[in-house]
């Protein structure tokens, strides 16, 4: 008998994580299970999942912990008698092992995609991962990256690489008149001049900004290769598509230009080794808004917010990723400081006011002693995750390398 499959996704963004996990759900349709996907209501992947003709139940309720969220989805779980739980974003595990402690019988099966930057090996990481009953990972190099970072036993990894669908991917004799005409469209010309490709969401860790840089040291070298970049910025992320935008007398790179290939509409960033002109861009007009008086509590809101904003000047660029001792002995170099849990707090406040923060923790000035009967004394940092907002304790001995920014003393 063919168990029942529920498939988690609570993520808001537009990339490859997303569309897989639609992708999965409509597999195991297709092959006769009872596959359903929650998701958060009104996102990219509840537009992706209702085209795929999934049924898709909207849920609600923030990240880590939510009565609402574990309510909803402990009552689509006993409501349609789920077998399995199948999990993409591993920060789902924070729900999803409240939804077990309700229905013990379920089995929670992770896929993880991506490396993980540092151990995961706490106590409350030990109590979350405990759930799953199996864990995914793409290749053994991976599987032998998260040994060392997740608390998973090795025995609980199953190793799936991602497939292609050749059937896709594979260029055949009627796809010439839209590869030509694509191509015309990017500027390429020549029969002979080669296309290399960049496909992926606009992120940091996607290593789009490296390869413009890459690019402008092989303009001389192989002046017959031309490069495209293919997406779009991380939703709800920090937005780099401007910072990979040209500057002419810079780099010669020339300017994001919609191309539309059949039934599917993407951003590409159009590379060449010839100069552009700096697009003109108007001013916004200004648009009048009706008076309206403040409540006490909106303008305590938007003094906070002016404070911030106008405090951006204090703070140094952003630091490579580095021990706690090394973070705090580069801001003392600099005549600086790291900065307190509450005024990174401020920053993850200001709704985007620092836009060239990334979404990870940070290192925090603020470090304490901690002592139990089982482990003894130990030093802690605090840190603060900027997706969130939340603190986490990090032990020193644990030698964890995260970025840091200095602060103005």
């Amino acid at each position: 008998m063919k168990k029942n499959l529920l498939h988690i996704c609570l993520s808001a963004s537009e990339g490859g994580l997303e569309l897989y996990s639609v992708r999965l759900a409509q597999f195991f349709k297709n092959e006769g299970f009872k596959s359903l996907f929650a998701c958060r209501p009104d996102t990219f992947l509840s537009k992706k999942a209702k085209e795929a003709s999934l049924e898709v139940f909207p849920v609600q309720g923030r990240d880590y912990f939510s009565l609402k969220l574990i309510g909803q989805l402990s009552k689509i779980v006993k409501e349609n008698k789920i077998d399995v739980i199948v999990i993409q974003r591993l920060k789902d595990l924070w729900i999803t092992y409240w939804v077990k402690k309700r229905n013990p019988q379920v089995k929670i099966i992770g896929f993880n995609q991506m490396f993980v930057d540092y151990p995961k090996k706490d106590y409350w990481h030990r109590l979350i991962y405990k759930q799953i009953d199996k864990m995914v990972a793409l290749t053994q190099i991976q599987k032998n990256s998260l040994l060392e970072t997740l608390p998973i036993d090795a025995e609980k990894y199953e190793i799936i690489p991602n497939g292609v669908d050749t059937a896709k991917f594979t260029p055949v004799a009627s796809d010439n008149d839209t590869r030509t005409s694509v191509r015309k469209k990017l500027g390429i010309q020549k029969s002979n001049e080669l296309l290399v490709g960049l496909i992926g969401r606009f992120d940091r860790q996607k290593g789009q900004l490296e390869f413009i840089e890459a690019i402008k040291n092989l303009k001389t070298q192989a002046p017959h290769v031309k490069y495209v970049l293919v997406g779009a910025d991380t939703y709800g992320e920090e937005p780099i598509q401007k910072k990979m935008e040209p500057k002419p007398q810079t780099n010669n790179i020339a300017p994001v230009t919609p191309v539309t290939p059949p039934e599917k509409k993407v951003e590409e960033v159009k590379v060449e080794p010839k100069k552009v002109e700096e697009p003109k861009v108007e001013e916004p007009k200004a648009v009048e808004k009706p008076e309206h008086e403040m409540t006490a509590a909106e303008k305590k809101a938007e003094e906070e917010k002016a404070k911030v904003n106008l405090d951006s000047k204090s703070w140094g660029p952003e630091e490579k990723k580095m021990l706690w001792s090394e973070a705090k002995q580069k801001c003392d170099s600099k005549n600086m400081r790291l900065p307190t849990k509450k005024e990174l707090l401020q920053i993850y406040q200001s709704q985007g006011v620092f836009k060239d923060w990334q979404y990870i923790n940070y290192w925090t000035s603020e470090e304490f002693v901690t002592e139990s009967v089982f482990s003894g004394k130990k030093s802690k940092v605090w840190t603060i995750d900027m997706s969130n907002g939340e603190g986490t304790e990090v032990d020193k001995a644990e030698n964890q390398q995260l970025i840091s920014r200095c602060r103005k003393k």
